[in-house]
């Protein structure tokens, strides 16, 4: 798949942080996964689309997931030390230590992906994850107690 990566919205002296993606189904924000090789803005990028558990593992993946929902549902980033708050929280998961932001406590609504590339910096995205429509979720709850009380009885 073809991406083209622009500068965020902060001008980060980690030179990560949270950038301007472009690709086949319009924009979308992607973070720096890779600290040991080069981006380029502006230009088309190929790359490939990895599954957070295949590329990271499942406690990584999951960590991350639960990073990026607490981030999303806080709204951040608005400010450069939350631009880079986040970074450093994901280089430090990706590294097999804990992040500083407290994430435990988030509900998981965001999964992480690994965007590949053979020559340019790989990259974190994350997509939306869809929640339970609630009335199912009620109706086999109300089954199980049924079921629970018929058999007491």
């Amino acid at each position: 798949m073809k991406i083209t990566i622009f500068s965020g919205q902060f001008d980060s002296p980690l030179h990560g942080g949270e950038y301007a993606a472009t690709g086949p189904n319009g924009p979308f924000p992607a973070w720096c996964a890779e600290q040991t090789q080069s981006l380029s803005f502006g230009e088309k990028i190929d790359y490939q689309v990895i599954d957070g558990i295949d590329a990271w593992g499942a406690p990584i993946s999951q960590a991350l997931d639960r990073l990026m929902s607490w981030t999303v549902g806080a709204g951040w980033p608005t400010t450069l030390d939350q631009n880079d708050a986040i970074q450093t929280d994901i280089w430090s998961i990706l590294s097999g230590r804990a992040g500083m932001i407290y994430t435990e406590a988030a509900p998981i609504t965001q999964h992480s992906m690994l965007l590949h590339s053979a020559t340019k910096q790989d990259l974190l995205v994350t997509q939306p994850i869809s929640e339970p429509h609630p009335l199912p979720m009620l109706l086999i709850g109300i089954a199980l107690l049924a079921a629970y009380r018929s058999i007491r009885t």
